[in-house]
């Protein structure tokens, strides 16, 4: 709730409310850049609650900041976000996308040497051999097959 409220609400008549609410509504705006009315226009926002440690609060604080959101705006779109299915290519795995990139460019610069090791002991047709068998059994065991 804005604390501009907690000081107009409970003084004077109905024009202190009403000058308390407006203030509100443009202080909102200009925290998060979105007209407080635009983001909900049939649902009227209420104050909730969120148990967090102080650097778990601090942590969100600066990431919201980064975004440019309020905290409370942050924390609504992240969770929505989450609602949304992960297309399978882009399936979490718990790693950052640079570390992913890094794996899967050693594992394949490791597959060319050792198949260039291969074709120059003789040994093409084994390597050959050992692909083809290990690509049928990913694409038997773990469906990733052309579709």
């Amino acid at each position: 709730m804005c604390s501009i409220w907690d000081k107009g609400g409970q003084e004077g008549g109905s024009d202190a409310v009403e000058a308390a609410i407006r203030t509100c509504m443009i202080a909102a705006t200009i925290e998060s850049g979105v007209p407080a009315m635009a983001r909900a226009p049939r649902e009227r926002t209420r104050q909730r609650c969120v148990m967090t440690t102080d650097s778990e609060w601090e942590m969100i604080g600066a990431l919201a900041g980064r975004a440019g959101l309020s905290i409370s705006r942050f924390l609504v779109e992240r969770a929505l976000e989450s609602r949304d299915p992960v297309p399978e290519a882009e399936a979490p795995s718990g790693l950052p996308p640079e570390v992913r990139r890094r794996t899967a460019l050693a594992t394949l610069v490791l597959a060319r040497v050792e198949e260039r090791r291969m074709a120059d002991a003789g040994a093409k047709a084994f390597w050959d051999d050992v692909v083809a068998r290990e690509g049928a059994w990913l694409d038997a065991e773990l469906d990733l097959g052309d579709p």
